[in-house]
């Protein structure tokens, strides 16, 4: 067999299923249309994607290896049995690789259409792009003819929901002829009226449903509508077959056919007798609860949109020491100081807008005395659904306003004496400061000049006694910086964490055999450095203290998550009993006996986390060790 020379592009154009692999069947391109089909199988083995469904020839397979043969192969993708293709195979290169002359087997166009092929897709001589245009012929036929249908139908659903609605529908339907005569009525209409459709058909509906209390104004109105043609609304006084009465809104609409003639009045009657009891109800509703308001000292007034009074209750009239008919169409901006006015006329104008509100405002009592009141006020609406005032509820809460005063005068003489037991502290802690230095000092002179004279117990002694000493030093100092942590008066900056730790690390005193690994990449965050500084200092310097392995780990890790950071401190020292978790947090509350431990140290860690909306927690083992959690607000 001649060798057939490899151009791609051209075979492409010619096998656009084709497949080219080495002799070990491992693809090295494939055609752009099965590329549609399998796309991204370069590499693979022929016999991975594919079973050889015709000819079994065993005499041509190898294990992995295939023989050119002259007979017709057929290859079936084994994950989609309806891809089948039929062809041959070439040599080519010397032999080095083969070529699968392939295209797409005729009976499975059909079933492979919804990949999207076109006719471009199929080689020009390929027999299959005949039976791939037929089959897209047929295929767009009888997609044409399933959207009418489908059209068809849906016209039809739509008429016949249109006539379920309208023969279902809650209000009563009538359609009468060209003289106004009833021509059909739906079951609602026979439902409200007790009528039958044969006892309505040919009669006029105006005639048949008036009664003794049907306005005649009304029914001059319908009348002369219908007379011209024209379509009318209004509400009217029906009676039932029974002559009981009830209340429609009825609305009518002319149908003309295509010369312009009236054929038909189409007309609704929609059932709103409940809403006029309702509106009976609601006028008594609002005598009641206007007496409520009044029996709980409350005042009501309605203003019109340009501030003009238009009704109070006696409470209102009471407080201001008016009289209902001195106040009514005064405008009730007299009513109060000229700070107010300009205040009052904007609430006004929001009401106007449609919008509610609630403020306090200064209002003057007819004896000169001014008063605060706390006012509710909402827009009020007419008939139309336009805004014509407001109406609102008043409060005097001027006795209310005179303790807030008091209140805050008070808590301005808090914050005074506070500061003051501040720097009372101050000094307090520096006058204890200065003898208890002085006192360390002595002691430590008389240990130095009279070592030898003192003996063993005598140096004991002393020793314990400097100890007591410099734990009273370090208490001052806590409680000096437990006093200065208040909130609102601290200064936020962003802090490079990575920075901070590592000075807070070079701080603490850490023996040699205690190891801290701090973790890389650690945040920045908005805080005071002074403080974040002291919540870390502390925690620290609590896990050397209590750390009494020979080898000692302490970690820093963190996290985080939405709204906070979060921040962990491991050591591996004595633990935490259960019994005593909750309390390690309060002041002076100390578990351990180390000679600098005060019980102050933890509750300013606390007091810290507190002022930056965060949480600390901790978990721990006796004798395994103890690890503190705490957040920061981002």
């Amino acid at each position: 067999m001649e060798q057939l020379l490899f151009h791609k592009t051209q075979v492409d154009r010619l096998f656009p299923f084709y497949i080219l692999t080495d002799k070990s069947l491992i693809i090295q391109s494939y055609g752009h249309t099965l590329q549609k089909l399998i796309p991204n199988v370069e590499g693979q083995n022929v016999y991975d994607l594919f079973t050889a469904s015709y000819p079994i020839i065993e005499q041509n397979i190898n294990g992995n290896n295939i023989t050119p043969s002259e007979q017709t192969i057929e290859l079936c993708l084994k994950k989609n049995k309806e891809l089948i293709l039929k062809g041959y195979i070439e040599e080519i290169e010397g032999g080095d690789l083969l070529l699968f002359c392939i295209s797409l087997r005729s009976d499975c166009i059909r079933k492979l259409m919804n990949k999207k092929l076109k006719l471009h897709d199929f080689s020009f001589h390929d027999s299959t792009s005949d039976i791939f245009t037929a089959v897209e012929v047929f295929q767009q036929a009888s997609n044409d003819m399933e959207e009418l249908l489908y059209n068809l139908n849906k016209q039809k659903n739509k008429l016949g929901k249109l006539s379920d609605i309208i023969e279902n529908s809650i209000n009563s339907i009538i359609i009468t002829d060209s003289t106004g005569c009833i021509e059909w009525v739906n079951k609602s209409f026979c439902e409200i009226t007790g009528y039958t459709i044969k006892d309505v058909i040919g009669k006029k509906p105006n005639k048949l449903l008036s009664g003794i209390d049907t306005s005649a104004e009304t029914l001059n109105y319908l009348n002369g509508q219908v007379k011209v043609n024209k379509p009318y609304a209004c509400e009217i006084l029906n009676y039932r077959k029974n002559k009981t009465s009830y209340w429609v809104n009825t609305s009518g609409q002319p149908i003309f056919d295509k010369n312009g003639k009236l054929s038909q009045y189409f007309i609704i009657d929609e059932n709103i007798t409940h809403n006029k009891k309702s509106k009976e109800v609601l006028l008594t509703e609002t005598d009641k609860y206007g007496n409520i308001i009044a029996n709980m000292n409350l005042g009501l007034v309605e203003i019109d949109n340009l501030g003009k009074i238009v009704y109070t209750n006696d409470s209102l009239s009471n407080n201001l020491g008016y009289t209902s008919a001195e106040l009514l169409s005064q405008q009730a901006s007299l009513l109060m100081p000229a700070e107010s006015i300009a205040s009052f006329r904007d609430h006004v104008a929001q009401r106007a807008k449609g919008v509610s509100g609630a403020y306090e405002l200064i209002v003057t009592h007819k004896s000169g005395k001014e008063c605060t009141w706390l006012i509710s006020a909402a827009p009020k609406y007419n008939d139309s659904n336009e805004v014509e005032g407001s109406i609102a509820i008043c409060l005097d809460i001027t006795n209310q306003k005179k303790l807030e005063h008091q209140k805050e005068d008070l808590l301005k003489s808090l914050s005074e004496q506070n500061e003051q037991l501040n720097e009372y502290a101050h000094i307090v802690a520096h006058d204890l400061k200065s003898p208890l230095r002085g006192i360390y000092a002595l002691l430590s002179w008389t240990i130095e000049d009279f070592e030898e004279k003192l003996g063993n117990d005598g140096l004991t002694n002393l020793n314990l006694m400097q100890d007591k000493v410099e734990k009273m030093d370090h208490l001052i100092d806590n409680i000096l910086k437990y006093s200065s942590i208040e909130r609102g008066v601290i200064k936020n900056e962003v802090l490079d964490l990575n920075t901070l730790i590592n000075n807070v690390v070079s701080m603490v005193y850490c023996p040699d055999n205690i190891e801290i690994k701090v973790a890389e990449n650690l945040p920045s965050i908005n805080a005071n450095e002074t403080r974040i500084q002291q919540l870390f200092q502390n925690i620290l310097s609590n896990a050397v203290n209590y750390t009494d392995k020979e080898v000692g780990l302490i970690e820093i890790k963190w996290t985080e998550n939405l709204s906070h950071y979060i921040f962990s401190i491991k050591d591996n020292g004595i633990g935490i009993a259960k019994k005593d978790q909750k309390r390690i947090f309060d002041i002076f509350s100390s578990l351990g006996k180390h000679k600098r431990s005060t019980g102050v140290g933890l509750n300013i860690v606390k007091k810290i986390v507190d002022m930056y909306d965060g949480e600390i927690w901790l978990e721990s083992e006796l004798g395994i060790g103890t690890t503190f959690f705490f957040s920061i607000k981002k």
